[in-house]
This record gives C-alpha cells, structure tokens and sequence, in this order.
C-alpha cells in the first residue's frame, strides 16, 4: 500500500517520505532527532506486540471480549450462552441435553428440543418416570402415560426468552427446568406435563438467510415520515 501511494505521489510530482525522514532531514535539533527514533521504535514495537501477541495477552483479549459480549447480552435481557467447552463437558455429564431446535409452525413462541441421541432420549425418559411416581395424581390414564412416554424424544422451549437467541434448525444445548415447572411450561393439550428447559448454548447456527419485516412503533417514527411503518429487512 505504501509502495503503491509513493508511486502516485511521484506521478504527480510530490515527494513522500515518512515523519522521520522528514524531522532527519530538515530539523537542526539533534534532541527531537532522537526523540522522534525512540517515538517510531516504541510505537513499531507496539504494533509488532499487537500483530503477534503472546499466549498471555491473547488471552486477555479474549476475557475482555467474552466480558464486552456478556454485558451486551445483559443488557438486551438474554441469558449468556455457555462456552463450547462447558456444553462438550456438561452433555457428556448428563447435565444438558442436545438437538435440534424446532420452533412450532403454529405459534412461534414455542418450540422443543429434537434429541437425536438414544442414551439422552432413554435418561430423559427416566426422569420423566420418576416425575410420573413422585405425582400419580396427574396421571389418571397409565395406559396412555406408556404409549407416549415410549414416544417421548423432546424437550418443550415454551418461550422465546428461554429459547434464548436459538432459531430453528440450530444444535443446541438444554437445561432442564424443575419438574415443579414442567406443568406450567407444557402445553395445555398434552396427555401429561412434559418436560421443559432452556437454551444455555448454540453448537452449531443453522446459517441460512431470511426476509422478513421490521414493524416500527408509532413512538419511534420521526413527525415528519411518511404513514408507512414497515420496512423489508
């Protein structure tokens, strides 16, 4: 790029010489000479420390982005996501579940987990079991508790906060709430309460692109806009 400037700069007729060349060249202070040399040395050495950090000041910079993007999060109301090692630890546990997020066609403040995996659907189920045994008051019908417990291979997302930034099609990870929780969170037409949690962590985005429409509030519009309160996004 500097090479590239010089060239212009003599097309045109202009000498182009750097800071120092130019106090070297034209100053008579023997002091701001040497100044001006341990200037440019310290800032070189600032940048060569910035261009290729140690392992310690790499680090650094990742605390203090994570530390930025939590308070980010925060203030926007989200819950922080879980480092991808805390999920890969956390899932091999026992601790979390994960799958396919699936958000509900009929109504997109629900959504469930799609476990995929054997050994998470059959320690869902023991959970659930235990939960059926502590609570026999809620299930009249044991016949059809068996059929659909045998089917039972999702956890309920039955808000948007607790989907927490997840959007369909991505692998997730979930925390289970309470089973005291379970009831409420589930929906009202399901034979029995199921299972519900939170998202805590993103595996892997389900990277696609989307339309949709921004819908401004009336308080936001400038006086002098038009009627229209929609844009294309």
């Amino acid at each position: 790029e500097l090479i590239r400037k010089n060239s212009l700069a003599l097309e045109k007729g202009v000498e182009l010489i750097s800071v120092l060349d130019f106090v070297q060249k034209f100053s008579d202070s023997e002091d701001v000479r040497q100044q001006l040399s341990v200037l440019v040395e310290s800032l070189a050495s600032v940048r060569m420390d910035y261009l290729h950090p140690s392992e310690e000041e790499e680090q650094k910079r990742r605390d203090e982005n994570e530390r930025k993007q939590k308070e980010k999060v925060n203030a926007l109301g989200w819950s922080p996501h879980r480092s991808s090692e805390a999920i890969d630890a956390q899932v091999k546990s026992g601790i979390l579940f994960s799958g396919t997020l699936k958000v509900s066609e009929t109504n997109y403040h629900v959504s469930f987990l799609q476990i995929n995996d054997s050994a998470q659907i059959e320690r869902l189920r023991a959970l659930l079991r235990l939960f059926v045994e502590a609570h026999p008051a809620l299930f009249p019908s044991q016949e059809a508790i068996a059929s659909q417990m045998n089917r039972l291979d999702r956890i309920v997302i039955a808000s948007i906060s607790d989907r927490n930034r997840g959007v369909h099609g991505d692998q997730v990870a979930v925390e289970l709430h309470p089973d005291d929780l379970w009831s409420s969170s589930s929906s009202p037409s399901a034979a029995f309460p199921r299972p519900s949690g939170r998202v805590v962590g993103i595996i892997q985005r389900n990277w696609r692109l989307y339309v949709a429409t921004l819908q401004l509030s009336q308080n936001s519009l400038p006086p002098a806009s038009s009627s229209s309160s929609s844009f294309s996004v």
